[in-house]
Protein backbone atom coordinates (compact mmCIF):
# COMPACT_ATOMS: atom_id res chain seq x y z
CA UNK A 1 0.00 0.00 0.00
CA UNK A 2 1.39 3.02 -0.66
CA UNK A 3 0.79 5.83 1.89
CA UNK A 4 0.93 9.37 1.81
CA UNK A 5 4.18 10.91 3.31
CA UNK A 6 3.74 14.59 4.93
CA UNK A 7 5.82 17.05 6.54
CA UNK A 8 4.21 17.78 9.51
CA UNK A 9 6.03 20.88 11.01
CA UNK A 10 9.00 22.44 11.44
CA UNK A 11 10.35 23.95 14.17
CA UNK A 12 13.54 26.74 14.28
CA UNK A 13 15.59 27.95 17.50
CA UNK A 14 16.06 31.61 16.64
CA UNK A 15 17.92 34.35 18.70
CA UNK A 16 15.71 36.48 21.23
CA UNK A 17 16.03 38.97 19.04
CA UNK A 18 13.90 37.77 16.10
CA UNK A 19 12.23 35.69 18.32
CA UNK A 20 10.51 38.63 19.77
CA UNK A 21 10.59 40.23 16.56
CA UNK A 22 7.80 37.23 15.33
CA UNK A 23 6.02 37.20 18.44
CA UNK A 24 5.15 41.05 18.53
CA UNK A 25 4.40 41.49 14.48
CA UNK A 26 0.47 42.37 14.19
CA UNK A 27 0.91 41.36 10.70
CA UNK A 28 2.35 37.66 11.43
CA UNK A 29 -0.18 36.98 13.96
CA UNK A 30 -3.60 38.44 12.44
CA UNK A 31 -3.10 38.22 8.84
CA UNK A 32 -0.27 35.66 7.61
CA UNK A 33 -1.49 32.74 9.53
CA UNK A 34 -3.51 31.21 12.24
CA UNK A 35 -1.13 31.38 15.25
CA UNK A 36 -0.46 31.23 18.74
CA UNK A 37 1.91 31.77 21.60
CA UNK A 38 2.37 29.00 24.55
CA UNK A 39 3.96 26.90 26.84
CA UNK A 40 3.54 22.84 25.87
CA UNK A 41 4.06 21.00 29.00
CA UNK A 42 5.03 17.07 27.89
CA UNK A 43 6.09 13.87 30.44
CA UNK A 44 9.57 14.05 27.77
CA UNK A 45 9.62 17.64 28.26
CA UNK A 46 8.42 18.50 32.38
CA UNK A 47 9.92 22.14 32.28
CA UNK A 48 8.12 22.42 29.17
CA UNK A 49 9.15 24.56 26.25
CA UNK A 50 7.76 27.90 24.79
CA UNK A 51 6.80 28.86 21.04
CA UNK A 52 5.08 30.56 18.64
CA UNK A 53 3.68 28.98 15.72
CA UNK A 54 2.07 29.60 12.97
CA UNK A 55 -0.68 26.87 11.31
CA UNK A 56 -1.00 26.07 7.71
CA UNK A 57 -3.67 24.17 6.03
CA UNK A 58 -1.71 20.68 6.75
CA UNK A 59 1.40 21.93 7.77
CA UNK A 60 2.80 24.34 10.46
CA UNK A 61 5.90 26.05 11.39
CA UNK A 62 7.37 26.42 14.71
CA UNK A 63 9.58 29.07 16.82
CA UNK A 64 11.61 28.69 19.36
CA UNK A 65 14.06 31.21 21.36
CA UNK A 66 17.38 29.50 22.24
CA UNK A 67 17.47 31.83 25.58
CA UNK A 68 16.07 29.73 28.60
CA UNK A 69 15.17 26.60 26.07
CA UNK A 70 16.15 22.93 25.51
CA UNK A 71 17.73 23.64 21.96
CA UNK A 72 20.87 25.34 21.02
CA UNK A 73 20.52 28.73 19.06
CA UNK A 74 20.39 27.47 15.02
CA UNK A 75 19.07 23.68 15.82
CA UNK A 76 16.14 22.89 14.07
CA UNK A 77 13.62 19.83 13.63
CA UNK A 78 11.48 18.22 10.90
CA UNK A 79 8.78 15.64 11.52
CA UNK A 80 7.18 13.47 9.02
CA UNK A 81 3.72 12.61 9.19
CA UNK A 82 1.31 9.81 8.51
CA UNK A 83 -2.29 9.62 7.95
CA UNK A 84 -2.83 5.97 7.83
CA UNK A 85 -3.43 4.01 11.08
CA UNK A 86 -0.81 1.64 11.88
CA UNK A 87 1.30 2.85 9.54
CA UNK A 88 4.31 4.24 11.80
CA UNK A 89 4.46 0.13 12.95
CA UNK A 90 4.32 -0.99 9.64
CA UNK A 91 7.59 1.64 8.81
CA UNK A 92 9.38 0.78 12.34
CA UNK A 93 9.17 -2.93 11.66
CA UNK A 94 10.62 -2.64 8.10
CA UNK A 95 13.43 -0.86 9.67
CA UNK A 96 13.92 -3.87 12.18
CA UNK A 97 15.89 -5.51 9.42
CA UNK A 98 18.47 -2.97 9.06
CA UNK A 99 18.91 -0.75 12.16
CA UNK A 100 17.43 0.04 15.42
CA UNK A 101 14.33 2.30 15.16
CA UNK A 102 12.34 3.29 18.20
CA UNK A 103 8.65 4.55 19.00
CA UNK A 104 7.60 6.41 22.02
CA UNK A 105 3.88 7.63 22.58
CA UNK A 106 4.14 11.32 23.64
CA UNK A 107 1.26 13.18 25.29
CA UNK A 108 0.31 16.69 25.90
CA UNK A 109 -1.05 18.29 28.89
CA UNK A 110 -4.37 20.43 28.57
CA UNK A 111 -5.44 21.73 31.84
CA UNK A 112 -3.35 19.97 34.23
CA UNK A 113 -4.01 16.32 32.48
CA UNK A 114 -2.44 14.55 29.96
CA UNK A 115 -3.64 13.53 26.92
CA UNK A 116 -2.51 11.25 24.14
CA UNK A 117 -0.84 12.87 21.48
CA UNK A 118 0.66 11.04 19.05
CA UNK A 119 3.26 8.24 18.06
CA UNK A 120 6.62 9.48 17.77
CA UNK A 121 9.39 6.78 15.66
CA UNK A 122 13.25 8.02 15.61
CA UNK A 123 15.57 6.12 13.23
CA UNK A 124 19.61 5.95 14.12
CA UNK A 125 21.61 9.42 12.90
CA UNK A 126 25.20 8.90 12.13
CA UNK A 127 27.45 7.98 14.83
CA UNK A 128 28.83 10.96 16.35
CA UNK A 129 26.83 12.94 13.80
CA UNK A 130 25.61 16.07 16.10
CA UNK A 131 22.04 17.45 13.38
CA UNK A 132 19.05 18.05 13.42
CA UNK A 133 15.97 16.54 15.15
CA UNK A 134 14.27 14.48 13.09
CA UNK A 135 10.93 11.93 13.33
CA UNK A 136 7.94 11.03 12.26
CA UNK A 137 4.88 11.14 13.64
CA UNK A 138 1.17 9.80 13.64
CA UNK A 139 -1.54 11.52 15.85
CA UNK A 140 -3.44 9.28 18.29
CA UNK A 141 -7.17 8.48 17.31
CA UNK A 142 -8.22 9.73 20.46
CA UNK A 143 -6.39 12.83 20.15
CA UNK A 144 -9.16 15.63 18.67
CA UNK A 145 -11.93 14.72 20.73
CA UNK A 146 -9.73 15.10 23.90
CA UNK A 147 -8.79 18.08 22.56
CA UNK A 148 -11.72 19.77 21.99
CA UNK A 149 -13.50 18.08 24.84
CA UNK A 150 -17.69 20.35 25.19
CA UNK A 151 -16.47 22.09 21.95
CA UNK A 152 -16.21 18.13 19.81
CA UNK A 153 -17.22 18.02 16.59
CA UNK A 154 -17.27 15.93 13.59
CA UNK A 155 -13.66 15.91 13.70
CA UNK A 156 -13.24 13.48 16.71
CA UNK A 157 -11.88 10.40 15.78
CA UNK A 158 -9.25 11.84 12.93
CA UNK A 159 -5.75 11.21 12.12
CA UNK A 160 -5.76 13.59 9.17
CA UNK A 161 -2.92 16.53 9.76
CA UNK A 162 -5.62 19.42 8.36
CA UNK A 163 -8.35 17.93 10.67
CA UNK A 164 -5.89 18.44 13.57
CA UNK A 165 -4.99 21.74 12.74
CA UNK A 166 -8.45 22.90 12.07
CA UNK A 167 -9.06 21.57 15.90
CA UNK A 168 -6.06 23.97 16.84
CA UNK A 169 -7.66 26.74 15.52
CA UNK A 170 -11.23 26.66 16.25
CA UNK A 171 -10.30 25.39 20.03
CA UNK A 172 -8.30 28.68 19.98
CA UNK A 173 -11.63 30.52 18.74
CA UNK A 174 -9.09 31.72 15.57
CA UNK A 175 -11.09 29.33 12.57
CA UNK A 176 -12.66 32.72 10.78
CA UNK A 177 -9.18 33.81 10.63
CA UNK A 178 -7.65 30.34 9.15
CA UNK A 179 -10.02 30.85 6.25
CA UNK A 180 -8.63 34.38 5.60
CA UNK A 181 -4.95 34.27 6.36
CA UNK A 182 -2.32 34.18 3.31
CA UNK A 183 -0.55 31.03 4.43
CA UNK A 184 -1.59 28.40 2.89
CA UNK A 185 1.87 25.46 3.34
CA UNK A 186 5.14 24.99 3.39
CA UNK A 187 6.31 23.18 0.37
CA UNK A 188 10.25 23.42 0.68
CA UNK A 189 12.91 23.91 2.78
CA UNK A 190 16.29 24.71 2.21
CA UNK A 191 19.07 23.83 4.78
CA UNK A 192 22.54 23.98 4.71
CA UNK A 193 25.42 21.31 6.51
CA UNK A 194 28.35 19.90 6.03
CA UNK A 195 28.67 16.54 4.17
CA UNK A 196 28.45 14.17 7.25
CA UNK A 197 25.32 15.76 8.33
CA UNK A 198 23.90 15.81 4.65
CA UNK A 199 24.53 12.24 4.38
CA UNK A 200 23.38 11.08 8.38
CA UNK A 201 20.10 13.78 7.56
CA UNK A 202 19.28 12.15 3.99
CA UNK A 203 19.40 8.91 5.25
CA UNK A 204 17.12 9.26 8.14
CA UNK A 205 14.49 11.29 5.98
CA UNK A 206 14.58 7.85 3.47
CA UNK A 207 14.00 5.94 6.15
CA UNK A 208 11.15 7.85 7.42
CA UNK A 209 9.53 7.61 3.19
CA UNK A 210 10.81 10.41 2.00
CA UNK A 211 12.08 9.76 -1.30
CA UNK A 212 15.63 11.03 -2.48
CA UNK A 213 15.64 13.17 -6.16
CA UNK A 214 18.11 14.28 -8.05
CA UNK A 215 19.31 18.40 -7.35
CA UNK A 216 21.68 20.53 -8.98
CA UNK A 217 24.74 20.85 -6.17
CA UNK A 218 22.34 19.51 -3.54
CA UNK A 219 20.87 16.32 -2.25
CA UNK A 220 16.75 16.70 -2.41
CA UNK A 221 14.21 14.93 -0.46
CA UNK A 222 10.59 14.78 -1.21
CA UNK A 223 7.19 13.83 0.42
CA UNK A 224 3.63 14.28 -0.95
CA UNK A 225 3.68 17.91 0.34
CA UNK A 226 7.02 19.22 0.80
CA UNK A 227 10.73 19.36 -1.09
CA UNK A 228 13.79 19.19 1.23
CA UNK A 229 16.95 21.02 -0.41
CA UNK A 230 20.69 19.94 1.48
CA UNK A 231 23.52 22.49 0.17
CA UNK A 232 27.07 22.18 1.32
CA UNK A 233 28.10 24.77 4.03
CA UNK A 234 30.02 27.49 3.21
CA UNK A 235 33.34 28.63 5.17
CA UNK A 236 31.96 30.35 8.45
CA UNK A 237 28.65 28.85 8.43
CA UNK A 238 27.31 26.40 11.15
CA UNK A 239 24.37 25.14 9.09
CA UNK A 240 21.09 24.96 9.86
CA UNK A 241 17.74 26.08 8.13
CA UNK A 242 18.85 29.00 5.52
CA UNK A 243 15.46 29.21 3.86
CA UNK A 244 11.47 28.08 4.43
CA UNK A 245 9.05 28.38 0.78
CA UNK A 246 5.06 28.74 1.35
CA UNK A 247 2.14 28.57 -0.75
CA UNK A 248 -0.61 31.02 -0.12
CA UNK A 249 -4.06 30.59 -0.11
CA UNK A 250 -4.69 33.75 -1.95
CA UNK A 251 -2.57 36.19 -4.03
CA UNK A 252 -0.91 38.79 -2.28
CA UNK A 253 -0.64 40.89 -4.92
CA UNK A 254 3.13 43.06 -5.46
CA UNK A 255 6.32 41.55 -3.87
CA UNK A 256 6.83 43.10 0.21
CA UNK A 257 9.93 42.34 1.95
CA UNK A 258 9.66 42.14 5.69
CA UNK A 259 12.63 41.84 8.17
CA UNK A 260 11.93 40.13 12.16
CA UNK A 261 15.66 40.29 13.67
CA UNK A 262 18.09 38.05 11.69
CA UNK A 263 14.87 37.31 9.17
CA UNK A 264 13.48 38.04 6.06
CA UNK A 265 9.99 37.09 4.46
CA UNK A 266 9.59 38.15 0.99
CA UNK A 267 5.84 37.55 -0.02
CA UNK A 268 4.83 37.51 -3.75
CA UNK A 269 1.70 36.52 -5.51
CA UNK A 270 0.90 33.18 -4.24
CA UNK A 271 4.22 32.40 -2.80
CA UNK A 272 6.84 33.71 0.37
CA UNK A 273 10.13 32.33 1.35
CA UNK A 274 11.55 33.30 4.61
CA UNK A 275 15.01 33.46 4.74
CA UNK A 276 17.83 32.87 7.89
CA UNK A 277 20.76 33.37 8.61
CA UNK A 278 22.81 30.95 8.92
CA UNK A 279 26.53 32.65 9.21
CA UNK A 280 26.52 32.30 12.86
Amino acid sequence: MNSRILLNHVFLIVDTGTYESIIQSGFLRSEFAPSEARTTIRRDYPDGYTGVYFYGNETYLEFLKAEGGPFPLGSFGIATGYETEGEIDRIKRQLEKTTDPATVEVDRERQGKPVKWFTALTVPSYPDCEGPHLWGMEYARSFVGDWLGDHNTELAGSICQKDVLTAYAQELGIKPLSDNALLKDIVSIEAVADAEQSESISSQLKSLGWRQQSGENCRMLESNTTTISLRPARDGASGGISKIGFSLSKNAGSERKMRFGSSKLVISGTSAEWYFDTSV
